[in-house]
C-alpha cells in the first residue's frame, strides 16, 4: 500500500490584500462617528435640560406667589414652596434669588445640571453643563 502524500504551500498575501488598510479605515469612521454622537449627546442634553428648567422655574414661582399669597405674605413659606416644587424636577433654588412683589408676583432663578456623558468628565467645561433659568409668574386664584 503506498500512500500519496500532498504537501500544501500557504503562499502569505500581499499586503495590499490583507484588508490592512480596509480595517484602518473603518476604525477611524466608526470613532468619528461615536465623538459625533457624544458631543450631539451632550448639546442635546444641555438643550432640552435649559427648555425643561424654563418651565420648571416658572411652575416654582408660581407655587412661591400661591405660597406668599395663602401665607399672607410669608416669604419663607414662598421659598419653601418653590424649593419643594424644584427639588421635584431636579432643580435647586439659587440661593437669594426669590422676591414677591406687593401684587403677588414672583421672581425666582433656579439651577439644574444637564446628565452629559462626556462633558461631566472634562473639569473645565463641567460648567457648561449646569443650566440656571428665571421664572416669574402670579398665582390667580381660580
Amino acid at each position: 500500500m503506498t500512500h500519496k502524500v500532498r504537501w500544501v504551500i500557504a503562499v502569505p498575501a500581499p499586503a495590499g490584500d490583507r484588508g490592512d488598510i480596509v480595517l484602518g479605515w473603518l476604525a477611524r469612521v466608526v470613532v468619528g462617528i461615536v465623538a459625533v454622537a457624544l458631543v450631539c449627546f451632550d448639546g442635546f442634553s444641555i438643550a432640552i435640560a435649559h427648555l425643561s428648567a424654563i418651565d420648571d422655574a416658572d411652575k416654582a414661582a408660581i407655587a412661591a406667589s400661591s405660597a406668599w399669597q395663602s401665607s399672607h405674605g410669608d416669604t419663607a413659606a414662598a421659598a419653601h414652596a418653590a424649593q419643594v416644587v424644584a427639588a421635584e424636577h431636579g432643580e435647586t433654588l439659587v440661593a437669594n434669588s426669590l422676591s414677591v412683589s406687593a401684587d403677588g408676583t414672583a421672581d425666582l432663578t433656579i439651577r439644574k445640571t444637564a446628565t452629559t456623558l462626556l462633558l461631566r468628565h472634562l473639569g473645565p467645561l463641567r460648567t457648561w453643563a449646569v443650566v440656571t433659568a428665571h421664572g416669574e409668574a402670579r398665582y390667580t386664584a381660580p
